[in-house]
């Protein structure tokens, strides 16, 4: 037993020895395989210097990891595998002479008595040498055989060899480090990586932009700049920088220079890329730095008017466009376009002046000029260019306005087509009156039985009268619309218009209630039908020829710039010699003898009055000249331009005394019809502006008289200025017993305690303050009437304060003053004016008053009676007829002295007579142009007058109602006061304090 435990220790001690010798032999083993890849490490920096070829660096390296694996081998794997190195018996002899020998015969001794089962000689010897080793091996240091100070003769090599690796890895170059430490054996691109320090780029921004320069330091390089930016990279390398270059993406490359340690290089920003440096010498390269390049916005441009997407032209008609642009940096031209159905066109309308980076202008577009095409319609747009050098101008497009043809001239050809047609109705309406008046005429002298007969008649005739009623109405509406419709002839058919409804209106309820006596009335209805319907047609009848007259002149106007356009084709035949122009020649000729053929049949068709009393016969003798276009015509096909010139010349030269007859006809037909409503139009406007001058003097009179009421003495030998000094007073003394009554409810606080008492107090004090002003101006009526509101509003505080609203209690004594003080007020204001009701002064004006209103009434009755005669806009007479309600009423003024009351409507009654006045005299400027021949429009007109609108202040007086005291009850004061004692939800005070508000007034 004694022998196996001693085996057991014996092979404990000795696994224990040989775990030991194999931790040992690994740190050995590691430290020295280190020393030797530093110093591999060491001599491959070293050696780098020499050369940085890539060959050269892929040789290095392989000798580095040659001599770290031989290393490994050498002095790891050996040891382990190969049993060489340190020996167990050998350091056991070391500890005790001869123990490893014992310990080797114990080992064997033991291995054959267990593995062979037969002991050659004595068991108890050879268990009495396992006993003796196993116990001289327990008794023994073994401890000491591998301890840790036998590496420590290792550690100096290897610091020496680290310090001396990171000393050759520090000045070798960087690619060679990136690459010895990288994984692979050949160097690539990021092991000859130029690596850089210290960036700084410096912009230049096109010429165009007025950017100054800018520069950038600390960056990464990145360059985010406008396209044509000139950049300068400034950089200081980390590694030996011999010559290089900068070079771009798309291969561009630029030189680089060196100077004071630092590199330089340019380029020109053109698109995004990206950028490197490169140090040609040694194939070594930065990392790419981004190109971020930036486009110059095009313009912003918009047409502001016409307003609107679509506006309606007609073809001969002209645009007003207003455009404005704007650009970051400049802008340069402006080109018009349109399209539409023949495509699209654009024409050049201006430049920036001075590049200015912002412009607005307007461009008159001829729409003659355009051709619309099938559709009738284009799309207009403004074009607006910037300045970019770099890139080029680029256009900034405008909204979009569609312009549609609109035919004028049908629109109006539609208008005298229903003008002639009404002409004729009333012509078959006044031919049945005529002989519906001799019928019944004749019926009554027979004694027969003319009422049965006559309303037969009459209902026929009435179907007439409206029907041309109807006629009359749509021709109006279409003048509305129609650009060539005169706005003199338009106020007549409109004033016509309303006499026919009359007489419609009257004949409906005479043929509606006949009665076979009232022979009279239908006889007198009869024969104002005829002279109606006379006049009107005599009217219709001018104003067709006045018509013919105009239209012939705007057709002979047409033509002469006809030949205008056709001399300048001619004239560039002849320089030019281009045969295509000829077709055009051609077309135009045969549109001239289209439009010289409706002249003339426009001239034919004159009445022989207008020719003989209006016109110039002799400039008419050759109006058939289709031989000499076709002269001329021959002329251009032989060759022979200069005398087609000629004759063209000639040609246009009738033409213009054809047109010169036309301007001085039509000038003196207008005038010989219209000059008999000018001169009556003369007349009312000088009788308004004398009713004007005298209402004027009549209201100076009357702020005379006012201001001679503050001198005069009144009743007690007071002047009416002490009067209202003293009354004055005391309302000063009302404010301040409110404004101290309203700090005893707030106890002085800076924020109120009871904010709706403090409201209402507020409300008092401003109309004691409105009573002062109305004392002030002297007018003690209006004055009277403030004066009892605030005594009214006194007595509610008072009713509020006692049901215990917004604390009103704190502040009676001071409610009581005022309440008496204001009832004093109200007292003495009612006996001034008992002792002062009847003056001399004031009658007299008032007499004078109703003498101007009696001949303002009489003017507006004639106004209202000419109407039918003469084409009065009906605002001419509403504005008399209100300057005499304002006499009207300035007369009751002045009897009931009520002096400011009295100015007031008399100065309304003069901004009536005068704006009556300004309107007559604007309709006779239009009636003078009408008759030249180039009068306003009817929708140009119209519109002004309703885009005009009202203007200035109205000053007219305003009545302030008194008190009702049966609108504030007992009962009703009683209800509100509780509803107030509850107070108000939140969020609704401001709302209720209002609301007091009203009750208080």
């Amino acid at each position: 037993m004694r022998s196996e435990g001693s085996r057991e220790k014996l092979g404990s001690l000795l696994k224990i020895l040989g775990r030991k010798r194999r931790s040992f032999l690994l740190l050995k083993g590691l430290a020295g395989a280190a020393v030797v890849l530093l110093a591999a490490l060491s001599a491959a920096g070293f050696l780098s210097l020499i050369s940085e070829n890539p060959v050269y660096y892929s040789a290095l390296k392989i000798l580095v990891i040659a001599a770290a694996a031989t290393g490994a081998y050498l002095l790891i794997f050996l040891p382990f595998y190969k049993k060489r190195g340190d020996g167990i018996l050998e350091n056991l002899d070391k500890i005790s002479p001869g123990l490893g020998e014992d310990t080797l015969s114990a080992v064997e001794l033991g291995g054959i008595s267990m593995e062979k089962g037969d002991i050659h000689g004595s068991r108890e010897l050879a268990s009495a040498h396992i006993d003796y080793a196993a116990k001289r091996l327990e008794t023994g240091d073994l401890s000491s055989i591998y301890t840790g100070k036998k590496l420590k003769r290792y550690a100096a090599p290897l610091a020496a060899s680290a310090l001396v690796a990171a000393l050759a890895l520090f000045i070798a170059p960087a690619g060679f480090r990136s690459f010895l430490l990288g994984s692979e054996l050949y160097p690539g691109e990021s092991s000859r990586r130029l690596g850089l320090a210290d960036i700084e780029l410096t912009l230049d921004y096109p010429a165009y932009t007025k950017l100054p320069q800018q520069e950038l330091s600390g960056g990464s390089g990145d360059v985010k700049a406008l396209k044509g930016a000139r950049v300068t990279f400034s950089a200081r390398p980390l590694g030996k920088f011999s010559a290089g270059s900068l070079a771009l993406e798309n291969g561009s490359s630029f030189p680089v220079s060196v100077k004071d340690g630092r590199i330089n290089a340019s380029f020109t920003v053109l698109g995004d890329g990206s950028y490197r440096i490169v140090e040609s010498s040694r194939d070594y390269a930065s990392e790419p730095f981004s190109i971020t390049a930036g486009e110059d916005a095009p313009p912003r441009v918009a047409i502001t008017t016409p307003g609107g997407e679509t506006v309606e032209a007609d073809s001969g008609g002209r645009i007003e466009i207003l455009y404005e642009a704007d650009d970051d940096f400049g802008l340069s031209e402006f080109r018009l376009t349109w399209e539409g159905g023949e495509g699209k066109s654009d024409r050049f309308i201006g430049k920036a002046p001075g590049g200015r980076a912002s412009h607005n202008d307007a461009y008159v577009f001829d729409t003659g000029s355009v051709d619309f095409g099938a559709g009738g319609t284009i799309e207009l747009r403004v074009e607006a260019f910037d300045n970019d050098s770099v890139s080029g101008p680029k256009p900034g497009v405008s909204n979009a306005v569609t312009v549609k043809l609109s035919d004028e001239k049908q629109k109006h050809r539609e208008v005298i087509t229903e003008t002639e047609k009404l002409m004729e109705e009333m012509i078959d309406v006044l031919g049945d009156e005529i002989d519906a008046v001799d019928t019944y005429k004749e019926s009554l002298t027979a004694g027969g039985q003319p009422a049965e007969n006559a309303l037969k008649a009459q209902a026929r005739i009435t179907s007439g009268v409206e029907g041309a009623s109807s006629t009359l109405k749509g021709i109006l509406e279409g003048m509305k619309e129609d650009n060539r419709s005169d706005y003199t002839q338009f106020l007549a058919l409109a004033n016509m218009d309303v006499r026919i409804d009359d007489l419609l209106s009257e004949r409906r309820s005479l043929l509606e209630s006949f009665d076979v006596i009232d022979t009279a009335r239908l006889g007198r209805l009869m024969d104002r039908v005829i002279a109606e319907f006379e006049e009107d047609i005599l009217y219709l009848d001018s104003m067709l020829k006045g018509e013919r007259l105009r239209e012939s002149l705007l057709s002979g106007r047409e033509l002469l710039s006809e030949y205008g356009e056709l001399s300048e084709m001619l004239s560039r035949l002849g320089e030019t010699g281009d045969e295509a122009l000829r077709s055009d020649i051609e077309n135009k000729l045969r549109e001239l003898e289209r439009k010289m053929s409706e002249l003339a049949q426009k001239m034919a068709g004159m009445s022989g009055d207008i020719r003989e009393g209006f016109l110039n016969e002799d400039a008419f003798k050759s109006m058939d000249m289709k031989s000499k276009l076709d002269e001329l015509r021959r002329m251009m096909e032989n060759g022979d331009i200069d005398g087609a010139l000629s004759a063209l010349a000639q040609l246009e030269q009738t033409l213009q005394g054809m047109v010169a007859s036309l301007e001085s006809g039509l000038q003196s037909f207008g005038s010989s019809q219209m000059s008999r409503d000018m001169t009556r139009l003369n007349e009312i406007i000088s009788e308004i502006g004398g009713l004007e001058r005298e209402q004027e003097a009549v209201k100076q009179s009357t702020r005379e008289m006012k201001q001679s009421l503050l001198e005069d003495e009144g009743a007690r030998s007071r002047s009416l200025r002490d009067f209202i000094d003293k009354q004055k007073e005391k309302v000063a003394e009302i404010k301040k017993n409110l404004m101290e009554a309203k700090a005893k409810i707030t106890d002085g606080a800076r924020i109120e305690t009871s904010p709706d008492g403090g409201y209402l107090l507020d409300t008092g004090i401003q109309k004691a303050e409105e009573l002062g002003n109305w004392l002030e101006s002297m007018d003690i009526s209006e004055s009277l009437k403030n004066a009892r509101a605030l005594r009214q509003t006194s007595e509610n505080l008072l009713d509020l304060g006692d049901a215990g609203v917004g604390n009103l209690r704190a502040g009676r004594p001071e409610l009581s003053n005022s309440s008496r003080i204001s009832g004093d007020i109200v007292k003495d204001l009612e006996e001034f004016l008992k002792s002062n009701q009847q003056r001399p002064e004031s009658a007299g004006m008032a007499e004078r008053q109703d003498e101007i209103r009696k001949d303002t009434g009489a003017l507006g009755s004639e106004i209202s009676e000419m109407s039918g005669d003469l084409p009065l806009s009906p605002g001419i007479g509403e504005k008399v007829s209100d300057a005499e309600n304002f006499m009207g009423k300035a007369s009751d003024s002045l009897g009931g002295n009520e002096i400011s009351k009295a100015i007031s409507n008399q100065d309304e009654a003069v901004k009536s007579l005068k704006s009556a006045r300004e309107e007559a005299e604007g309709l006779l400027q239009k009636m003078q142009a009408s008759a030249r021949g180039n009068g306003q429009s009817v929708p140009m007109v119209l519109g002004q007058r309703q885009a005009a609108g009202s203007q200035g202040m109205d000053t007219r007086y305003v009545e302030i109602p008194a008190a009702d005291d049966s609108e504030v009850g007992k009962a009703f004061k009683e209800r509100i006061i509780e509803a107030m004692k509850s107070g108000s939800p939140e969020g609704y005070g401001e709302l209720n304090r209002k609301y007091y508000d009203r009750i208080i007034k």
